[in-house]
């Protein structure tokens, strides 16, 4: 099972070499604004575009902390089609101003692609309000 799983790996990254996949992203910084340590999470919805001639296949994303949750879509994206990819920000322990990184390793022609959220964390228990805007 892991020889055939890796084997697909091969093909898609020989593939993708071919084919030159591109992922575009609309915006690649989300500024939350002012948040407060004690209000709960908030989340922002990056979109991007397959803007190459083969499926787009995003292998991983990592964050830069814990504080920050990425979801995506884990299946192949067509060619001229979109995806999604969401962060969930926890404020809490992080007072001041927050800069967090989101990095995607993908097929794509450039396979590793950077994505920040931006907030000012002040001390409170105000309501944070939930963003899910893209």
């Amino acid at each position: 099972m892991k020889k055939n799983i890796f084997l697909v790996l091969v093909f898609l990254m020989v593939v993708s070499t071919v084919f030159a996949q591109k992922i575009e992203f609309a915006k690649t910084t989300h500024d939350f604004g002012t948040l407060y340590d004690q209000g709960g999470s908030v989340k922002y919805e990056f979109i991007f575009k397959n803007t190459g001639k083969a499926p787009l296949i995003i292998f991983k994303v990592e964050s830069s902390c814990g504080c920050t949750t990425p979801e995506w879509t884990k299946t192949p994206i067509l060619p001229n089609s979109e995806g999604r990819l969401m962060v969930e920000f926890e404020p809490y322990d992080n007072l001041g101003n927050v800069s967090k990184t989101i990095t995607i390793n993908s097929n794509a022609e450039n396979p590793s692609v950077k994505l920040f959220i931006k907030a000012k964390v002040e001390k409170g228990g105000k309501t944070n309000v939930v963003q899910v805007v893209h």
